[in-house]
């Protein structure tokens, strides 16, 4: 998938996308955000404004606990979409952070509904991969302890 999005690479490793797919999905990638390293990209407590892709850098989810200290709870590097439950939340229940020079596009709602029910294959993708990540992460903390 020469001249693919980060976020067509990821997903097409988890579903099998349709010629159809691949170019909707490049599109959610055209219209990016810059952000230095160490910028809050959503704060705890805001209220979702939408999802995003990262497409370039990395960032991390993180909350802040009742001692002012950070617990970071994953990692996120390009293709990764973060803020889809978002969408069920009325305030963020985390915050996301930059840890190098990363580019996100923001992905309204109206795009993600209109996503899951005109493109069945992504709307399967991503949560075929979020539970693989999260399977992984699990097991990866089980075997080191």
């Amino acid at each position: 998938m020469n001249g693919s999005s980060p976020l067509v690479t990821k997903l097409s490793r988890f579903v099998p996308l349709s010629d159809e797919d691949v170019p909707v999905l490049n599109a959610l990638c055209v219209n990016e955000e810059r952000s230095e390293a160490g910028t809050d990209i959503v704060l705890q407590g805001d209220v979702p404004r939408s999802a995003f892709v990262l497409t370039h850098g990395m960032a991390f989810r993180y909350r802040l606990l009742p001692d002012g200290k950070r617990q970071i709870l994953t990692f996120m590097i390009p293709g990764d979409v973060f803020g889809l439950h978002a969408f069920l939340l009325r305030a963020m229940d985390h915050s996301i952070g930059t840890l190098v020079p990363t580019r996100l596009a923001a992905i309204s709602r109206a795009t993600v509904f209109d996503l899951f029910e005109h493109h069945p294959r992504i709307g399967a993708a991503h949560p075929t991969w979020t539970a693989g990540r999260d399977f992984a992460i699990e097991n990866g903390r089980n075997a080191g302890g």
